[in-house]
């Protein structure tokens, strides 16, 4: 009798082990977000909303043409700040005058342009994923804690909740870029994002959270800055406007 019960407790335990392996983890998270076969399918997302910053309240759009264009407008009154990925690199946009970020910095946006998310069919992308173990996520959810590690070396921690399988938080190291007196952007800080994924809704069978409450550390650990970001309208495979494409 010892013996069998010793076999069962051994074999629950190699179960409950397999259960719990990064690539079944990562396939149930593919699956709640609505499948790998309509995320890969997505071409183009347009999105509007605002986001909170500085104290300040902007009007945010973004649009994003999978693996070729990334662009965030942030928008203050008669004062339009943009952040844009083309084929020629990395751009912070003032009031239309344009500003390359350097080469050395810039490779560190490139997930942006992944609509799907980097975790979707990673393998097939280059990327690394390595389950760290449970973690509780600041809102307090039991997550799955996994580093990812892009095929050009950019790393990001994901939490994804245990229960719905629903990224809950990120986070990555981000060099801040700020212009200097002559208007010429300079590398700054390394500041840590801490992003929280909330309120996802379901479009067109996809699921998106339309808040993302950002926190900025700095190398002390200490909050720099916040951003909220709240999300009132997300389209799939809407034409994206020649304009969008235009830097000036």
């Amino acid at each position: 009798m010892k013996i069998l019960l010793l076999f069962i407790s051994l074999f629950c335990v190699h179960f409950t082990i397999r259960a719990q392996t990064v690539e079944e983890i990562i396939t149930k998270y593919t699956a709640a977000r609505g499948g790998i076969e309509k995320l890969k399918a997505i071409k183009t997302i347009h999105m509007e909303g605002s986001c909170i910053q500085f104290g300040k309240l902007f009007k945010l759009v973004k649009n994003i043409e999978n693996k070729k264009f990334y662009r965030a407008d942030q928008i203050l009154t008669h004062n339009t700040f943009s952040t844009v990925i083309n084929s020629d690199g990395v751009w912070h946009v003032i009031n239309k005058k344009a500003k390359k970020i350097p080469d050395s910095i810039a490779y560190n946006y490139q997930y942006r342009l992944d609509i799907e998310g980097s975790l979707v069919d990673y393998i097939s992308k280059g990327h690394k994923v390595e389950l760290l173990g449970k973690d509780t996520a600041t809102g307090g959810q039991q997550c799955y804690k996994i580093k990812f590690t892009s095929n050009i070396g950019v790393e990001i921690i994901y939490w994804i909740d245990t229960v719905n399988y629903f990224k809950v938080q990120s986070s990555i190291m981000e060099r801040s870029m700020i212009p200097n007196k002559y208007g010429e952007l300079e590398s700054r800080q390394m500041l840590k994002d801490v992003i929280f994924y909330k309120n996802y809704k379901n479009i067109n069978g996809i699921i998106f959270p339309y808040v993302e409450l950002m926190n900025m550390y700095n190398e002390k650990g200490e909050l720099v800055n916040t951003i909220n970001t709240y999300y009132e309208i997300i389209e799939i495979d809407k034409p994206l406007k020649p304009r969008v494409y235009k830097l000036k």
